[in-house]
């Protein structure tokens, strides 16, 4: 198995757990190809003050990088690579 493909396993696996959540709003899975970093990226909108420490775990056990977070409207929005 390629690198690509072990990478966007682990970012749908990483999905999948954030998608138990309640305070996970909705997740997005963008492709490399789509991405300016060239690498596969998670955007998560949560309905939060903050980043959660449940997600923070979550994205470091699957070992992402946080790239971004922050208030968005009335929701936090946090993006992370593989």
């Amino acid at each position: 198995m390629s690198c690509t493909v072990e990478e966007r396993n682990r970012a749908r696996g990483v999905i999948h757990e954030l998608g138990k959540r309640s305070d996970v709003i909705g997740t997005d899975l963008i492709a490399p190809a789509r991405d300016p970093s060239g690498r596969w990226t998670i955007e998560i909108a949560l309905d939060t003050d903050g980043l959660p420490a449940a997600v923070v775990m979550i994205l470091g056990e699957a070992e992402m990088t946080i790239w971004d977070v922050g208030p968005r409207q009335s929701w936090w929005h946090c993006t992370a690579v593989v």
